[in-house]
């Protein structure tokens, strides 16, 4: 047991270096981490206590089986007794003579002895396919464990960039709206510009400082998902984020407590991306789970069916036996038996027990032919939203590009005098808004693929 937590222990200390887990940020010098989709997922794997827990599971189901498999061989036992009667019992057989003792005061038996089932009409025979029918469900449950898992991981993962990706637009955009806003105090010092102008170039300064605040909130609240998932980032403070690359913090905004790394989107898309075309499968674990249930209700009616026919026992002991009789001598006994037992009548108890473990069958059946129906609509249904994700990324990123381009023609206008800072500012919000729907809509399809690939080969 030390050793394998001795292994754990190693195992994580690895683990954290390879994710640059607690190093400092070589821009901020403050608390770095970094971490990818694939590195995510391997430490969930490793954390997880419910998984760790269905493997439990399974490993006492082998045990389980195994056992069962022993009751079709002989059985040996060693047996002993000891005993001391203070009245013994006598007779004279000669009224002149002597009382002949049966026996003595003291006796004991020292033995070994050996029991086979020899015709059980398939009881134990049953009883262990049942039994390994009901491994094979928990195999196929700690599988489905493990699929639910990586698919919960990767959700947190994904939260965790559309969240970065939310502050780095809105970090660029207050850099965006401070500098208008200084440009603009400048141009009021020349008299070219007014002083609602100013006002409201501060105002929009203040609401995106709010907003890049609360994005910075939103990220913290990801990654404590994230960490309590994959049971990483202990000691780190993440409740100010900021991302690892970027040149500065925007002005007068609060100072990380945390520098932060993730993988880009559209890397995490093309790491998914083969889940696309792979095809639904129709032996997910969860599935192949109910089917081995339904087949350990059978062989477990099958086992109770014996009862309603004969069992036949061999049995032999071979023992030192004191005394021998009325002769206070030790001697060696050699015994051999056959025993047979046959039901008549046990007012349909038998009956009873197998029709519930076919009905228990019946319906494990019933709900995986249902679960695969809702499975295959689900995996259906993602395939048909990742269609219409993909057009509108297409969107997205022509909208991103033309309101890009429209706000700075924009600002340009506003600096010749011939546009109004409401102007300005529309274009600055929608620009902002396209980005942070294409970061939405490159998130959503990240889910779907996920989806898909936990519903795939």
């Amino acid at each position: 047991m030390n050793r394998i937590h001795s292994a754990t222990l190693l195992s994580l200390a690895f683990t954290c270096l390879a994710f640059g887990l607690g190093a400092a940020s070589p821009e901020t010098g403050n608390a770095y981490f970094e971490i990818d989709l694939k590195g995510a997922e391997d430490a969930a794997l490793q954390a997880s206590s419910s998984l760790r827990a269905s493997g439990l599971d399974l490993k006492a189901s082998e045990e389980r089986s195994f056992a069962a498999w022993t009751y079709l061989w002989p059985r040996l036992a060693l047996d002993a007794s000891d005993r001391y009667n203070t009245v013994v019992p006598e007779v004279k057989l000669n009224p002149k003579g002597p009382a002949v003792k049966f026996g003595d005061n003291n006796s004991y038996s020292l033995g070994v002895g050996a029991a086979w089932t020899l015709w059980d009409s398939g009881n134990a025979w049953n009883l262990y396919r049942s039994l390994q029918a009901g491994t094979t469900a928990r195999q196929a449950e700690y599988q489905a464990r493990r699929r639910e898992l990586l698919l919960k991981v990767r959700m947190g993962y994904f939260q965790a960039q559309l969240m970065a990706e939310r502050t780095r637009v809105l970090a660029d955009s207050l850099k965006l709206a401070q500098s208008q806003s200084h440009d603009i105090e400048v141009r009021l010092k020349a008299g070219a510009s007014s002083r609602i102008d100013s006002l409201s170039a501060r105002n929009e300064v203040l609401q995106r400082r709010a907003q890049y605040r609360q994005s910075r909130a939103d990220l913290a609240a990801a990654l404590r998902d994230l960490f309590a998932l994959t049971a990483l980032g202990d000691g780190l403070d993440p409740s100010v984020p900021a991302l690892a690359g970027t040149s500065s913090l925007p002005a007068d905004t609060e100072a990380a407590s945390l520098s932060l790394k993730m993988q880009s989107l559209e890397a995490s898309l093309e790491a998914l991306q083969k889940a696309e075309a792979a095809s639904f499968n129709p032996e997910l674990p969860q599935l192949a789970a109910l089917k081995a249930l339904a087949r350990a209700a059978r062989m477990q009616g099958d086992a109770l069916a014996s009862g309603h026919w004969p069992r036949v026992q061999l049995g032999a002991r071979a023992s030192l036996e004191y005394p021998n009789g009325p002769v206070l001598e030790t001697i060696q006994q050699n015994s051999f038996n056959v025993s047979a037992s046959w039901p008549i009548f046990a007012f349909g108890q038998i009956s009873h027990q197998v029709k519930e473990q076919e009905d228990l069958a019946a319906a494990a059946d019933a709900r995986s032919t249902a679960m695969a129906t809702e499975l295959r609509r689900d995996w259906l249904k993602s395939h048909d939203r990742l269609k219409a994700l993909k057009d509108q990324k297409s969107l997205d990123l022509q909208a991103v590009k033309e309101t890009e381009g429209l706000l700075a023609l924009v600002y340009r206008s506003y600096q010749n005098g011939s546009s109004s800072l409401l102007e300005v500012q529309t274009a600055s919000l929608r620009a902002l808004e396209t980005k942070v729907r294409l970061a939405s809509t490159q998130t959503q399809m990240l889910i779907e693929l996920a989806v898909q690939s936990s519903l795939s080969e």
